[in-house]
């Protein structure tokens, strides 16, 4: 019985010092982590709207049809004046969770659209993030929603669906529709 005990108590002590050293290294960890997330972010911004000289985050709350956006900011000119919007969105495409970051101008046009973090099939949903598909994005109108076509487009609204991946370039594209709804209907941009 006592060496239950004593063989207990080891094992409550090993667990204490693991968690107290876990939870230093986090503490230690969480800045820097955070820092460079909030970096990536900025990043991305930037891609898709390079012509914006900073953006400012929007706070108000995003109504439950407009779920997939997690967060939009405003690009701002270096004159503080309004460009247009940045969204970031979490969707689902083959696999869950696909980070994109679209950007959408006043002007009535998308200003770009980048791929993030993704678990789309390698060879496949993966070509997404190359710039002969995302790039398809920029500088479509956002006056009418973007379809995805199997060949070549005939028309100005119309994306072409990357081979074998049907799935994922309709997800994208109705991430893009979302947020261009979002834009007009809610934050009454681009009409």
């Amino acid at each position: 019985m006592k060496s239950v005990i004593v063989i207990t108590a080891k094992l409550l002590l090993i667990t204490i010092i693991a968690a107290a050293m876990l939870g230093y290294v986090y503490s230690i960890t969480y800045e820097p982590i955070e820092l460079q997330t909030r970096n990536k972010s900025n990043e991305a911004r930037f891609a898709v709207f390079p012509d914006a000289a900073s953006f400012e985050a929007r706070t108000e709350d995003i109504p439950e049809q407009y779920r997939i956006i997690q967060s939009v900011y405003t690009a701002l000119d270096a004159d503080g004046k309004a460009l247009g919007i940045t969204a970031d969105v979490i969707t689902k495409g083959y696999s869950p969770d696909m980070n994109l970051t679209i950007g959408l101008g006043a002007d009535g046009f998308v200003k770009g659209v980048i791929l993030g973090a993704h678990k789309e099939t390698p060879g496949l949903g993966a070509k997404a993030a190359d710039s002969s598909f995302i790039g398809l994005y920029t500088g479509k109108p956002t006056d009418n929603p973007l379809t995805v076509v199997k060949n070549p487009p005939s028309e100005k609204y119309e994306i072409e669906a990357i081979s074998g991946a049907t799935v994922t370039s309709k997800a994208i594209t109705q991430a893009v529709n979302t947020v261009i709804d979002y834009y007009r209907q809610v934050l009454g941009g681009a009409r």
